[in-house]
Parts: structure tokens; sequence; C-alpha cells
């Protein structure tokens, strides 16, 4: 601080505002920039092996479910077959054959299960390994941008708490 009728020189610093806040401030917004701009950086660079090989392995354990599930569809459906058969030569209950007609619904939404679980897969798959849409990296720089900004604002109020001479 300079006394009052002191001489002074040209950018000298006349008075000093508290400026912890400000600081703390241009600190958040560099971590704010640093953080999107990781986030950033991964989105570009799109999934890792790991996490394709993980799904890939997802996607053929649900193949499996889904061709299991279809065999037993397939089987049941014989198996109703032959007990609509028995059913109208008087050969077995209704009782048996709501039974069998039980089964077979039963063993047609296990393989609907089983194919919409395999298609979900396929599709998480499919989109991991085409990375990020264009309006998503749009979205993150522009974010980067607006966090940029908002240091350029805190470091200017940081500079004002600074006063200096003008002469």
């Amino acid at each position: 601080a300079v006394k009052e009728g002191a001489q002074v020189q040209k950018g000298q610093e006349l008075i000093k505002l508290e400026s912890d806040d400000y600081v703390i401030q241009v600190k958040q917004a560099e971590s704010g920039i640093q953080a999107s701009q990781a986030k950033l950086a991964d989105v570009k660079d799109g999934a890792r092996a790991q996490e394709i090989a993980a799904l890939e392995s997802i996607l053929q354990a649900s193949a499996a479910a889904m061709e299991q599930a279809k065999t037993a569809l397939d089987t049941t459906e014989k198996t109703n077959d032959r007990m609509k058969a028995l059913f109208e030569a008087g050969a077995i209950s209704q009782a048996e054959w709501d039974n069998a007609n039980l089964q077979l619904e039963n063993a047609k939404a296990a393989y609907q299960q089983a194919k919409s679980q395999w298609e979900e897969n396929q599709a998480k798959l499919s989109l991991t390994k085409e990375g990020a849409t264009a309006n998503t990296i749009k979205a993150m720089q522009a974010e980067l941008t607006r966090l940029q900004a908002s240091k350029d604002l805190a470091e200017n109020a940081l500079q004002n708490t600074s006063i200096v001479s003008p002469i």
C-alpha cells in the first residue's frame, strides 16, 4: 500500500484487495479445464480393446443362451404337438394339456427374452466400436470453451484486486 502524498511510478501497485476467493476460482477453473480435456481425449480415443473384448464375450454368452433357449423351444413345441394328439385321443387330461401349453408359452417367452438380450448386447458392442458421435465431441469441445471463458473471467477478477497507478 502507498501512503497518501507519496510519489508513485506508472504501474506501481497502489492498493491490493482481498484476492483469496479469486485465486480459488482460478484454480477451480483450471481443474475443470483439465478434467474436460481428459474426458474429451477419452471420447476421441474411443473404447479400449479390453472394453470391446469384454462386450464381445458378453455377446457370445448371450448368443449361446439364445441358442439354448431356441433348442428348448423347439423341443417344447414337438412335445406340445405330441401332447395335443394325446389330448385329442383322450389319452391325457385337460390339466396335462394345459400344463403342456403353459410350458410352450414359457419356452417362447424365454427364447424372446434371450433374443432381446442378445440384440441389446449386439447394439452395445456396435455403439462401443463406433465411438462418440460428432455432436458429442462438439458438445464436449463447447464445454471446454465455456470452462476456458470461466477461467479468463476468474483471472480478470483476480487481476482487478490489484489497483496500479496509471501515471
